[in-house]
């Protein structure tokens, strides 16, 4: 009788961890966790996204071209003192530069503060604004957790083979039980079929890209995926995608915007830049900086505590580091504007010195 092929194949492996406990984290549990990690950044982007910040910075806009604008047609007219006209030089040009500057600010703060001033002055709508814009965060980051099997599954993030099975699971048992994490939940570990050499913690999983699998040692690997369960037991992750949601009304216009930036018509690219200066500044220079201010510190952390758990761990994560520029690269539009927010790999190769480089160095230094 001959065996059909399906029951010679070996069943998929249940689990991505061969010990400890792998009961998924709630998603108040997991909710908690995001809070705590960007706090002030959270309360930044809500403030940025649904207050009407982005209404007042067009005013803003507008209001420095119009008192600009008419600084200088004045003095164009010989309306207002200039030595030399608009056209002149020396001190006459520099005080009509100096005047519709001068223009430009006083119309940009009038226009920012006329709109922007009514909503401080009415704490009650600004309060009802910013509640709203965190219960839609935290429903959406919730049902997003709950999903995210789902949703990773749809962009073909899938399961380990039996022969990655074999290579990852002892070296994830090993990084649990050097990081202390044997007790409690665990993520699962999936694979994405790119030969990009990345690795990220989602909400519920760590993906690995089969790009790195082929490049890294095993010692490199146990560093980068302890590095990861690092990220992901504190909750970085989820802190992340509430910032995301705290930002949602961001996010589609500064996706539309990087990609009509991108256009090779140049005059696309100007009126997408006319249409959402505002947006860009918002982002980049208001919840990119605070975000900033937590992502760096989180990924000198996370390197620390995997320096923590041995040599092993140092080499093998500072191996990761020497062979690929960075980790975790932007999948995003949103996450292209903030991934700057990621120290550079120097730095925190810098940090993952052994102590006896250190002295090594601190003597070099001593005896000069």
């Amino acid at each position: 009788m001959i065996t059909p092929v399906a029951d010679l194949r070996r069943p998929a492996p249940e689990t991505n961890v061969p010990e400890g406990e792998t009961t998924e984290r709630t998603v108040w549990t997991a909710l908690w966790l995001g809070l705590k990690t960007f706090r002030l950044g959270l309360l930044v982007a809500l403030v940025a996204a649904w207050s009407g910040l982005i209404v007042a910075v067009y005013a803003a806009g507008i209001g420095a071209v119009l008192g600009g604008g008419a600084v200088f047609v004045a003095a164009a007219q010989g309306l207002v003192p200039s030595a030399a006209g608009p056209y002149g030089t020396g001190v006459g040009n520099g005080i009509t530069i100096l005047g519709v500057l001068a223009g430009a600010l006083v119309g940009g703060f009038t226009g920012f503060t006329a709109v922007f001033g009514s909503i401080v002055t009415s704490p009650q709508t600004f309060l009802a604004e910013l509640c709203t814009g965190a219960l839609i965060a935290l429903i959406t980051t919730g049902v997003l957790y709950r999903g995210e099997r789902r949703i990773l599954a749809s962009v073909g993030y899938r399961r380990l083979t039996w022969d990655e099975h074999e290579r990852i699971a002892p070296l994830v048992d090993d990084a649990i039980r050097a990081l202390g994490l044997g007790v409690g939940p665990l993520p699962r570990i999936l694979i994405a079929d790119t030969l990009d050499a990345h690795a990220w913690a989602q909400m519920r999983a760590i993906v690995i890209t089969r790009g790195l699998l082929d490049i890294l040692s095993d010692d490199e690997l146990r560093g980068v995926l302890a590095h990861e369960l690092y990220h992901w037991d504190e909750g970085h992750s989820v802190g992340q995608r509430l910032l995301w949601a705290c930002a949602l009304p961001l996010v589609p216009l500064q996706a539309l915007a990087l990609w009509l930036g991108r256009s090779r018509e140049g005059i696309v690219a100007f009126i997408a830049w006319c249409l959402f200066w505002p947006i860009h500044l918002t982002v980049r220079f208001m919840v990119a900086p605070v975000f900033a201010r937590y992502s760096r510190s989180y990924e000198f952390l996370a390197d620390a505590n995997v320096a923590a758990c041995g040599p092993v761990y140092r080499e093998g994560l500072r191996g990761a580091l020497n062979t690929i520029a960075m980790i975790e690269a932007p999948r995003t539009g949103w996450e292209a504007t903030l991934v700057r927010a990621h120290p550079p790999t120097p730095l925190r190769l810098e940090r993952l010195v052994s102590p006896e480089e250190v002295e090594r160095r601190a003597a070099q230094e001593g005896s000069r």
